[in-house]
C-alpha cells in the first residue's frame, strides 16, 4: 500500500513539475531510515506471569514522502502541500510485548495563501508543538509523553492557521478547527463527537534566546447529525486545555540549551468528572563538534494526577534520559544513542524502558 502512494505522489510531482508554468514550483522531499536497537523492558510486577520484559534486538525501517506546488501572483504565494508517512510506533513493545508496529497514513495535506503580511493555510496539519530539539537525535521512543506541545486530541486533523507573520521578532498564529469523529471499535465511549478547536502559539528569536509559546483550548460534543450520539457520555461536554513554551539559548554557534515545558488538563462531560492533569520538563543541550557532527543530551519528566485531590506521592512519574551522537555525509545521517525511560506510579515497581540504536537516515 505504501508503495503505491509514495509511487502515486511522485509521479504526479513529476509530471506536475513539467506541466506548471515557469513561475511554479514543484518539489519532492522525503525520509528513509533504517536501524538496528537493542531493547529491554522490565517490571517485577510482571516476572510470574512472564506478561512482557527481558531483552530483543530488532531492525526496522520507516519512510515519508512529500510533494509541494508552489507559484506566485504579485506580492501572494500559494502553496499546496502532501506528506504520506511510514512511521514505526514502538508503543507496543513497552506496554504489551509487541512487535512494532507500522502504519501508513496521510500525515499532512494542507494549501497556504501569504504574502510579507500574513500567511492563511488550511487541510490536515499539524499546527501544535513548541521544541528545542535534540539537533543530533533520532530517538524512538516508546511513548508520545515527551512530545512537548503535541497532546492534543487528533492533532492530525482539519485545521485552519492564520499567522501574522511580522509580530515583533517572531510570528503569531491562530488555529481553529472544527473536526466529527463517528463511532469505531477503538471508540470505547460509544458515541460520535464533534470536537472544536481554538488556539493561539507565537515563534520568535530574541538574539541569542529562542521563544515558543502555544495556549490551546478543545471542547466536544455529542454528534447528532451521525445518529449515534448519546448524551451525558465521556465526550459530551468533554474539555482539554494545554499550555506549553520552549525557552532556548545559543552559547555559542555550536552550542545551545533548551527547556521544553508542557501543562495539560482534560476532563471528561460524564456527570461529576473531575480534571486529569500532565505537567512535563524536558531540558536538551546540542553540542556541535564541527560543521557535521555533534551530540546531544536529553533529561525530562512527566507528572500525571490522576484528580484535582491526588498526592505527589501517588502521582504517576516518567522519567527519560538520552544521548546520541550523529554524524553527516551529505544526504546521509548515521547516529548512534542511548535512551532510557523509567515510569513509576506511586510506590509500585517501576516499568524500566532502555534502548540501544544505531542507524542511518537519507533525506533529500
Amino acid at each position: 500500500m505504501l508503495k503505491k502512494l509514495l509511487t502515486g505522489c511522485l509521479t504526479i510531482a513529476l509530471a506536475t513539475a513539467m506541466a506548471v508554468p515557469a513561475m511554479a514550483d514543484a518539489k519532492v522531499e522525503g525520509r528513509v531510515r533504517s536501524y538496528y536497537t537493542q531493547k529491554t523492558v522490565t517490571k517485577k510486577a510482571f516476572e510470574a506471569s512472564k506478561a512482557y520484559g527481558g531483552s530483543v534486538t530488532e531492525m526496522a525501517a520507516d519512510a515519508r514522502l512529500g510533494a509541494s506546488l508552489t507559484g506566485e501572483a504579485g506580492s501572494f504565494t500559494g502553496t499546496g502541500y502532501v506528506l504520506y508517512d511510514s512511521s514505526v510506533s514502538e508503543a507496543g513493545k513497552a506496554t504489551s510485548g509487541n512487535h512494532a508496529v507500522t502504519s501508513e497514513y496521510l500525515r499532512e495535506a494542507w494549501i497556504s495563501l501569504s504574502n510579507e503580511m500574513f500567511t492563511v493555510k488550511f487541510g490536515r496539519t499539524l499546527p501544535f508543538g513548541t521544541y528545542y530539539l535534540p539537533k543530533y537525535a533520532e530517538f524512538v521512543v516508546p511513548t508520545n509523553t515527551f512530545w512537548v506541545g503535541e497532546n492534543v486530541n487528533n492533532n492530525r486533523a482539519d485545521y485552519l492557521v492564520f499567522t501574522l507573520n511580522n509580530i515583533g521578532p517572531g510570528k503569531l498564529g491562530i488555529v481553529y478547527g472544527a473536526n466529527a469523529y463517528g463511532t469505531s471499535t477503538a471508540d470505547t465511549t460509544g458515541d460520535g463527537y464533534a470536537e472544536s478547536t481554538m488556539g493561539v502559539e507565537y515563534d520568535g528569536a530574541f538574539g541569542p534566546v529562542g521563544v515558543q509559546f502555544q495556549y490551546t483550548t478543545q471542547s466536544r460534543a455529542v454528534d447528532d447529525v451521525q445518529g449515534d450520539g448519546v448524551k451525558k457520555t465521556a465526550n459530551d461536554g468533554a474539555s482539554l486545555t494545554l499550555m506549553s513554551f520552549a525557552v532556548s539559548y545559543a552559547i555559542t554557534e555550536m552550542m545551545g540549551v533548551g527547556l521544553n515545558y508542557e501543562s495539560k488538563s482534560t476532563t471528561a462531560g460524564t456527570s461529576g468528572a473531575k480534571p486529569e492533569s500532565w505537567t512535563t520538563m524536558e531540558l536538551v543541550f546540542n553540542l556541535g563538534l564541527d560543521e557535521t557532527m555533534g551530540l546531544s543530551l536529553i533529561t525530562g519528566t512527566n507528572t500525571y494526577l490522576a484528580t484535582p485531590d491526588t498526592k505527589a506521592k501517588d502521582a504517576r512519574v516518567k522519567s527519560e534520559t538520552g544521548v546520541s551522537f550523529a554524524k553527516t555525509l551529505g544526504v546521509v545521517k548515521t547516529y548512534a544513542g542511548y535512551y532510557s525511560l523509567s515510569d513509576q506510579t506511586g510506590s509500585a515497581d517501576a516499568i524500566g524502558y532502555t534502548s540501544i540504536q544505531l542507524g542511518m537516515t537519507v533525506g533529500f
